[in-house]
């Protein structure tokens, strides 16, 4: 049985009601922004569905990937324009997922967003999509508006969908040249104190392979200024293999994760070790962070780098404020979650949008002078 490929225009007079909706074909247009920009919505929520509807001019709709897959083959066949944006609802398996993009990567990489709709599944479930990194972002349509979707692609667009060799133009255009003060700084405190603390920078790598199998250092992938993507060390702290339970402790979850932004931090975190946690509780797990600064990755003072999967869920254009300013060892998040432990996720991405639109020597100076008593942490999180 063939697809019917039908491209749909929303016009404004139409009412576009659940029970009188009427759709008419498009006639092709240049797209030129956002806003005219065609959509792919593969996928049974019809909520999502309308909401799309109003988000975007023109765009096709299929209720399973085989489907969507038809619809991409006969638009590649007609040489017709591709739809730049192309949303899935998060109900199919990845492996489903993967061979829908495997089959047209060549085409797509360059040129469709790839935005998964996770308002049907459950946070948990969400855990599977992180290993598709030809996943553009994760969004739950079910909180979205048309006005947030369209930052959402325009911020997309700009700084993951770009080709290769022009994402770091683009970066450099979004996110400014850091002054020299700053980077001269991190250079001389970071070498500084790499060399003074050698001495117990091997006291702990001891004490950690005394304890029990695993590296010394813990290296992961982290966002930074601009959405750069590095590896991260710091001195492990959990058990080996500690990664591969965290879908099984969602629950002690600090951060509400009902909606809005993914942040993980778990409280009295049973994967930790005991030398662990007396690193954790003293912050010297985080001394191999100073390479990150002797490197570029990170400054003194900056924002904490995120995990990748809490990244993905900051890509809106005012959540996106807080990669303006550096990965930083300290920032105004650490000395501020003394006054409050119970800090929500927002309240933490405030603060870093604050650091980015006002950090400077004075700043900086203030945020390091109260890093010291903050630096004991009475929950192994």
């Amino acid at each position: 049985m063939q697809t019917k490929l039908m491209e749909i225009k929303f016009l404004p007079q139409i009412n576009k009601t659940r029970k009188n909706q009427r759709f008419t074909p498009a006639k092709p247009i240049s797209v030129d922004n956002t806003e005219a920009q065609r959509f792919l919505y593969a996928g049974k929520n019809q909520a999502s569905f309308e909401l799309l509807i109003n988000s975007f001019e023109t765009g096709f709709a299929a209720k399973d990937l085989n489907k969507a897959a038809s619809i991409l083959s006969k638009l590649i066949e007609k040489k017709s324009h591709l739809p730049e944006v192309i949303i899935i609802e998060g109900i199919f398996t990845a492996e489903a997922i993967h061979a829908f993009y495997e089959k047209f990567s060549l085409i797509l990489k360059n040129h469709s967003l790839i935005l998964i709709d996770s308002s049907s599944v459950n946070q948990k479930d969400i855990e599977y999509l992180k290993p598709l990194r030809f996943v553009d972002d994760i969004i739950n349509l079910k909180l979205a508006n048309p006005s947030t979707i369209q930052s959402k692609v325009r911020f997309c667009r700009k700084i993951k969908n770009s080709a290769p060799g022009k994402a770091e133009t683009e970066a450099k255009d979004i996110f400014p040249t850091l002054p020299l003060w700053k980077r001269t700084t991190d250079v001389l405190i970071a070498s500084s104190l790499l060399l003074l603390l050698a001495p117990l920078f091997l006291i702990i790598a001891v004490s950690l392979k005394l304890e029990g199998k695993g590296p010394v250092i813990y290296i992961s992938k982290r966002a930074g200024r601009g959405f750069k993507i590095f590896s991260f060390y710091k001195f492990r702290t959990m058990e080996h293999g500690a990664d591969d339970k965290i879908k099984d402790l969602l629950h002690l979850n600090q951060y509400k994760i009902e909606k809005g932004p993914l942040f993980l931090k778990l409280q009295n975190d049973p994967r930790i070790t005991r030398i662990g946690a007396f690193l954790r509780k003293t912050s010297l797990d985080e001394l191999p962070q100073l390479y990150n600064v002797l490197r570029g990755d990170m400054s003194i003072v900056g924002n904490r780098p995120l995990p990748l999967y809490e990244a993905q869920t900051l890509t809106t254009e005012n959540w996106a404020e807080r990669f303006v300013a550096p990965a930083g060892i300290t920032g105004l998040w650490q000395v501020s979650k003394k006054e409050k432990f119970n800090m929500t996720a927002d309240e933490r991405i405030e603060l870093d949008i604050n650091y980015s639109k006002q950090f400077g020597i004075k700043t900086d100076l203030q945020i390091i002078f109260n890093t010291p008593r903050s630096i004991i942490q009475t929950t192994n999180s």
